[in-house]
């Protein structure tokens, strides 16, 4: 009988205190891993380097185009190539300069700032979804640890239980039942501590890749858990939903650029000029030259004389061209028309897409607020009542043991009750802060 006092008086001792050492671990630093993952995390950086690259934009699109400079030769005779034979052989320079109507230029750069405050918005929503998946993994890795060690302590309890069991059939005390039963409850602790570790090299594994490092690199110490105090009533939620939150944010800036796009279609109808000024260089007349030639008169007699060509100027001067060209919009009806009307219905979309997505939150925003509070209502349920009331019925169901008042079957079922309430409550807690943690991406801004 000797291990059944040892039995008793192991069952005696609260598993909170089995477990407590906890207290004396290094604690992981969740602000530490946050601030690891915002500044590492490969998908914030893609995000933050597509914001940069957009923000590049706003400059380009309100530019001009850049000027065409064109040099060349015309009316160049094809017998002799000569430059100084014609008088309009020249060589010339132009440069062609487009201009678009007044306000186009200012209504693609305002369609190009909306485009990168709304991908600024995105980047808030990305960094707000890493913050949170590395709370939501720091906070399951505790529960894992949690489990592992009741589990471990009621796994000591059950062996413990099987002995005895053991012990009380040999001396003709009891059943053979009750060794099975026990060895059977031992068995499925065991079951759920290989699930349990399995789990928390995959919980590793997870934070370390939104830490970026290496997923089997270890951690070093063990997350704790605070509850942490709610107090927002649900038209607060709402109000810093349509405040604050990322998607809505970016949503609202492609309506603004949607805007910016359809009165950029409308200018369309109006034409855009094109400047064209050339220079065109002609060379100097070649020089008179008196030169003689021998004429034969009616007589037959042959006469030299002396001819010169006409007294022109030798030097040409040189040619300056200006144009001014207009687009004419003479196929508007399948073009600018069409272009309007395509900018009107991405417009309708934008806000479609913006009412759509704010329905979807607040949807969301009055689910996490019903978990969070039934989270928090079984919290203190289960520390103020059913782990308390778990706990003297183990109390009582051993003492009714000692003096035979109670089956072995009895004691054990109350054992894995309490368990079981022990492993619940821990995962209360945990989606209790999970449901926090996800409630300050759709809140978009954080609250704790």
């Amino acid at each position: 009988m000797k291990k059944i006092s040892l039995f008793v008086t192991f069952c005696t001792i609260p598993l909170l205190v089995i477990y407590s050492q906890c207290c004396a671990e290094n604690i992981l630093n969740l602000n530490v891993l946050i601030e690891e993952a915002l500044a590492n995390n490969p998908e914030i950086m893609v995000f933050q380097k597509r914001k940069d690259a957009l923000w590049e934009r706003p400059a380009q699109v309100k530019a001009w185009d850049d000027p065409l400079l064109t040099f060349g030769v015309s009316n160049v005779p094809t017998d002799d190539f000569d430059f100084d034979t014609q008088d309009m052989t020249q060589k010339y320079v132009a440069i062609k300069q487009n201009i678009p109507f007044f306000g186009v230029t200012s209504l693609r750069e305002k369609a190009a700032i909306e485009t990168a405050k709304g991908a600024e918005s995105e980047l808030e929503d990305i960094r707000l979804n890493i913050v949170s998946s590395v709370k939501k993994a720091y906070y399951q890795i505790f529960f894992v640890n949690e489990a592992l060690k009741i589990t471990e302590a009621n796994e000591k309890l059950l062996n413990e239980f099987v002995e005895i069991s053991q012990a009380k059939y040999e001396v003709g005390e009891g059943l053979q039942e009750d060794i099975l039963k026990a060895q059977v409850e031992l068995y499925k602790m065991q079951e759920k501590l290989i699930d349990l570790r399995q789990q928390k090299e995959t919980l590793q594994a997870e934070l370390n890749t939104l830490l970026n490092r290496a997923p089997s690199a270890a951690l070093e110490g063990s997350p704790a858990l605070q509850v942490t105090q709610f107090a927002f009533e649900k038209h607060e939620l709402e109000e810093i939903v349509l405040a604050e939150n990322a998607l809505l944010q970016a949503l609202q800036h492609d309506i603004k650029k949607t805007e910016a796009e359809h009165a950029l279609a409308k200018k369309m109808y109006f034409p855009k000029f094109t400047v064209t000024a050339a220079y065109g260089q002609r060379d100097k007349r070649p020089h008179a030259t008196s030169s003689k030639s021998r004429i034969t008169d009616a007589q037959g007699n042959v006469n030299e004389v002396t001819t010169r060509p006409l007294d022109f100027d030798t030097e040409r001067p040189s040619l300056f061209t200006l144009l001014v060209g207009v687009n004419v919009p003479l196929w508007f009806k399948s073009k600018q028309n069409r272009g309007v009307a395509e900018a009107y219905h991405r417009i309708a979309q934008s806000r479609s897409r913006y009412e759509s997505v704010r329905n979807d939150i607040f949807f969301k925003t009055s689910d996490l607020y019903a978990r969070i509070i039934r989270g928090k209502d079984l919290i203190a349920l289960y520390k103020d009542s059913i782990i308390p009331q778990a706990g003297q019925s183990l109390d009582a169901a051993i003492e009714a043991y000692r003096v035979g008042k109670i089956d072995f079957l009895t004691l054990l079922d109350s054992q894995i009750t309490l368990f079981n309430y022990e492993i619940q409550y821990r995962k209360v807690m945990t989606d209790y802060e999970k449901d926090l943690a996800a409630l300050e991406v759709v809140m978009g801004k954080s609250l704790f």
